[in-house]
Formats: structure tokens, C-alpha cells, sequence
């Protein structure tokens, strides 16, 4: 990952309050085709190079559960479960998360390669966790443009190589957001 200062104005997401919660956004554009993309979300063989292992039972009321990979000490955190809510094939996918509340994936194919935008609905237990929920969706927006590019992420080491810039985004987005 590059510096803080090296990132794009709309490459960092936003954060809308919403009556007790709020709205998490980013979108965010790949150079790649649209189905590796959307394969890179739905597919657990995929979504664990990028961003958590997965059990996906791809339809309405399956199971979309998840287990964050980037564990402090280089092993996986506990399972948060999902339900699928909606899901149009190829195009979107919204679920529940036990943690991290709603989340919707939409993948749409552009001239230059793909669009993706993805919103989580959240209310946290303290305000605090919004910065901190940012910065960790935009880490691993980064690493799915990592993947998609051929690179990989080592889990293991995660903390000693992504810590700093989650911290330098935690910061950015505590100041975007007033959030503490």
C-alpha cells in the first residue's frame, strides 16, 4: 500500500449517520473483468487471497458466514455469522453479518473494467468502531486490488506489513469522520 498521501480522493469511503447507525461507502473501480470480481466476493477460494475465509450458500436465506484471516497473532478470528438477503447473480449480494450489520456488493462492469461499490449498515456498540471499520474495509479494498493484480497477502504477517497503513487510515478517518 502506498502512503496515505499517494491515495486518491475516491479511493476512501464515507460514513453517513442514519438514525442509531450509519452507512459505511466506498466505490471503487478495477481495471479487470466484472466476473473475476464478483467471483472474488462470492467465491470462498477467492474471498479468503483478499479479504476473510467464507461459507457461502448462494441464495436468499443461505448462509453467508464469515472469519476475518488477519488475526494479531497471524491466526483467524472466530466465525461471524450471515444470512443472505438478497442476491441478483452476478450483479449484487446482501447479507447480514453478526458483526459488521448489512452488507451489499454491487459489481458493475464499466468500459475500463469493473465497478464495485459496497455499503455496510451498521450500528456499532461504540462510535469509535466506524473509523476503525473504514479503515479495515478500505485495507481490504486495497488487498482485493492486490489479488486482482496477482499479488497475495500473507495472513500470517499481516499485522507487521498492513498495521501501519491501517493505523495512518484509522487517523484519516477518525479527522473525515469527527468520530473519535
Amino acid at each position: 500500500m502506498t502512503g496515505i498521501d499517494d491515495i486518491g480522493p475516491e479511493q476512501f469511503g464515507t460514513a453517513t449517520r442514519t438514525g442509531d447507525g450509519f452507512e459505511l461507502d466506498f466505490a471503487r473501480d478495477y481495471p479487470y473483468p466484472h466476473d473475476l470480481v464478483w467471483r472474488s466476493i462470492t467465491d470462498p477460494e477467492r474471498s479468503r487471497l483478499w479479504w476473510a475465509e467464507t461459507r457461502v450458500d448462494p441464495r436468499v436465506g443461505g448462509e453467508f458466514a464469515v472469519r476475518w484471516l488477519n488475526g494479531r497473532d497471524g491466526e483467524p478470528l472466530e466465525w461471524l455469522d450471515g444470512e443472505i438477503l438478497a442476491i441478483d447473480q452476478g450483479r449484487s449480494i446482501q447479507f447480514s453479518n453478526s458483526d459488521h450489520g448489512l452488507l451489499r456488493w454491487e459489481v458493475t462492469p464499466t468500459p475500463s473494467g469493473t465497478r464495485l461499490r459496497f455499503t455496510a449498515q451498521t450500528t456499532p456498540a461504540e462510535e469509535r468502531f466506524v473509523a476503525m471499520s473504514l479503515a479495515g474495509w478500505h485495507i481490504h479494498l486495497d488487498h482485493l486490488a492486490q489479488v486482482l493484480a496477482g499479488g497475495t497477502i500473507d495472513w500470517s504477517t499481516w499485522y507487521a506489513e498492513y498495521e501501519p497503513a491501517w493505523t495512518a487510515l484509522h487517523e484519516h478517518y477518525r479527522g473525515a469522520t469527527g468520530l473519535q
